[in-house]
């Protein structure tokens, strides 16, 4: 959805990964509004006889129970660190539910809500915090409470996609890798890379031990033009020189490190992209993969 001004059109097209001040504001004001609303009354509630209004002291209570960490919500000077932010939209997402019945008391004079609909009330916030995290260029998303990065959203896409082999544990690694890859917090990337890095040395045994002789026979399931086959085995050797001299597989303090985000992004689709067409065509040509 395009946004309703153009500071957020046209302002800086990149995407930064570090949570703004506008974003944190913004999501406060939402927050706040549908607090106003009722949104959060099933749960804390300010009158407990009407399940009407809003108790901001056990909302803050609740909320650094869940957390471990106190954010000053009502603040209007508090910046919380990033994951502090994210954590924040997602304890939004468990407790928010739309009223949807209410009664009158007569004797009271008084209105009341008798039942909530929580799984309204998480699609109407899924919705407006992705689109502010569009608006205001953060790369996140939140899919059934849960938040993740977005990287490139064509080959997200296709990550997403994949039916992976028949290889239960190198199934279960990948998905692994993948999930890591997405977490909000950057120290997981590189666990993420290590990961699909010993995924190729699993795939290169598939036909043998012998991994060099092995290789060559699994490439010539995606071609048999040898010399494409010898610039494909050249791209395999060149990723596993990385692993091998950074810091992906081993973490001697001698091994080169891999610390910028740009460049573990770079290497992990690099890692995947090669994993994923050497599967297919294996998959495709063998009907069952595994080690034989």
């Amino acid at each position: 959805m395009s946004s309703s001004y153009i500071m957020h059109r046209e302002g800086e097209n990149d995407f930064t990964p570090v949570i703004s001040n506008n974003f944190w504001n913004s999501l406060r004001m939402y927050v706040m509004r549908k607090a106003d609303a009722d949104y959060f009354s099933e749960y804390f509630c300010g009158d407990r006889e009407t399940n009407t209004g809003f108790d901001e002291s056990s909302f803050l209570r609740r909320l650094t129970e869940e957390l471990g960490c106190q954010i000053l919500f009502f603040d209007d000077n508090y910046m919380p660190e990033t994951l502090e932010v994210l954590s924040f939209a997602e304890y939004v997402y468990r407790f928010i539910s739309v009223p949807i019945s209410t009664e009158y008391d007569n004797y009271h004079r008084i209105y009341y809500h008798t039942k909530f609909d929580s799984k309204k009330g998480r699609y109407e916030f899924t919705v407006q915090l992705n689109d502010m995290f569009k608006k205001f260029k953060h790369p996140y998303e939140i899919k059934q409470g849960k938040i993740s990065r977005i990287h490139s959203k064509v080959l997200d896409d296709r990550v997403d996609s994949f039916e992976f082999s028949n290889d239960k544990s190198l199934n279960g690694q990948l998905k692994k890798a993948i999930a890591f890859f997405r977490e909000p917090n950057g120290d997981k990337k590189l666990e993420a890379l290590g990961i699909l890095a010993n995924i190729l040395e699993r795939i290169k045994t598939y036909e043998g031990d012998n991994k060099k002789r092995s290789i060559e026979e699994i490439l010539y399931f995606i071609s048999t033009d040898s010399k494409l086959i010898g610039m494909l085995d050249n791209h395999i050797k060149s990723i596993t020189m990385i692993s091998n001299e950074c810091n992906i597989r081993h973490k001697e303090l001698s091994k080169i490190g891999v610390n910028d985000e740009r460049v573990q992004e770079f290497l992990f689709y690099s890692y995947y992209n090669i994993i994923r067409l050497i599967l297919d065509c294996y998959k495709e040509k063998k009907n069952t993969i595994g080690n034989p």
